[in-house]
């Protein structure tokens, strides 16, 4: 089955809890989280992050996770990428994968696109390289990745799941005048793209309109309507 939750930031407190009341299957079940996955943030791997991809490794579920902002991309950039339920990811680790911007998965019979990133709004109180890094947004190649396979597929898929949510929809969550580049290239995909429910993140609230669910704490099995 397919699970569902919104940013962790290096914190899964709420997903061990709930473990502990849902029947789970290692070889049968994906937990997605919609960015600021928060564990790849050091220039090196660190005891503290090895330690903690070995316990979430052996969860009784794949964990898989698109990119936030407040991720070290630099590093997740430099991970293997290999061939992941016909799509590319980074192999972060045992049962561990990064969904890469602009993938299209085939993951248990549903059709799903990635499209991590976003802006930070506090970069001018963090350090480039160390706190943030510019890559949070999308580079061409990224965006050319996403129409090509969205073409592929005729525009049309089960799920979206990104960070970022196109600009008219995070304008009905919080209004606002200045669109990222993300949520303007979002809501441009929008204008084509078909799908059953747009689950993001980023905006730490948990809320549903139409067939657009805005993720942050809660876990859900993923669900058309």
């Amino acid at each position: 089955m397919l699970y569902i939750t919104g940013d962790t930031h290096g914190n899964f407190d709420r997903i061990l809890k709930w473990t502990e009341t849902t029947n789970l299957n290692k070889d049968k079940d994906f937990l997605f989280v919609l960015g600021d996955f928060g564990y790849i943030w050091d220039s090196k791997r660190t005891s503290f992050e090895k330690d903690n991809l070995d316990f979430i490794s052996c969860l009784p579920f794949t964990t898989l996770f698109i990119d936030g902002n407040h991720e070290n991309h630099e590093r997740l950039n430099s991970m293997r990428v290999v061939n992941f339920s016909g799509g590319k990811a980074h192999k972060v680790y045992d049962s561990i994968y990064h969904l890469m911007r602009g993938q299209v998965y085939e993951i248990a019979g549903k059709r799903i696109f990635t499209f991590g990133g976003a802006s930070s709004i506090d970069k001018h109180l963090r350090t480039e390289g160390m706190s943030w890094w510019k890559e949070e947004e999308f580079n061409y190649h990224e965006a050319n990745t996403a129409y090509e396979n969205l073409n592929n597929v005729g525009w049309e898929v089960d799920y979206v799941l990104t960070h970022s949510a196109p600009f008219s929809i995070r304008d009905k969550l919080f209004e606002s005048n200045n669109p990222s580049s993300t949520e303007r290239m979002l809501e441009a995909m929008l204008r084509n793209i078909k799908f059953k429910r747009w689950y993001f993140g980023h905006y730490h609230i948990d809320k549903k309109m139409d067939n657009f669910t805005a993720m942050y704490e809660n876990i859900e099995r993923m669900k058309f309507t």
